[in-house]
C-alpha cells in the first residue's frame, strides 16, 4: 500500500483489524503512517496517533519520526514541529531520520533559527 501511494486501502485494512481479531502494534500503526505520508495525509496521521494513544501503544521514535513528516508533506509543519516536542518530552531518543523530517518542517516553515538549533 506504502509504494503505490493507497493510504485509503490502507486505511480501510486498518479499521477493519477488529473484526479479524488483530490487535495493532507500534509496527502497524508505523506502516499506515507511512502511507499517510507518501499520501501528504497529516490529518489521518494525527488520527492514527490518537488512536494509538487509545489503545495504549505507545508512540516510539520511529512513529513520531514518521509523523513528523507527514505533516510536513501536508504543508502541517508547525504541527510537525509540534511532534518534536512530544519526542522531547517522552525522553525519545531521536535520530537522524526524526532531525532530517524536523530540519524540513523548520525549511517548509522558514523557521531557520529553529533548524540551526537542531545541529
Amino acid at each position: 500500500c506504502a509504494r503505490g501511494q493507497q493510504w485509503q486501502y490502507a486505511l480501510t485494512l486498518f479499521d477493519e483489524l477488529p473484526v479479524w481479531s488483530i490487535a495493532p502494534t507500534a509496527v502497524t500503526f508505523t506502516a499506515i503512517l507511512d502511507t499517510c505520508e507518501r499520501g501528504a495525509q497529516w490529518g489521518q496521521g494525527l488520527r492514527l496517533l490518537a488512536e494509538a494513544r487509545r489503545r495504549q501503544v505507545h508512540p516510539d521514535i520511529v512513529m513520531l519520526s514518521s509523523l513528523i513528516s507527514t505533516c510536513t508533506r501536508g504543508e502541517q509543519w508547525a504541527q510537525g514541529l509540534h511532534l518534536l516536542s512530544e519526542v522531547r518530552h517522552r525522553s525519545l531518543r531521536a535520530d537522524v531520520i526524526t532531525y532530517n523530517a524536523s530540519i524540513s518542517a523548520c525549511e517548509a516553515g522558514h523557521r531557520w533559527d529553529q533548524a540551526l538549533d537542531l545541529l
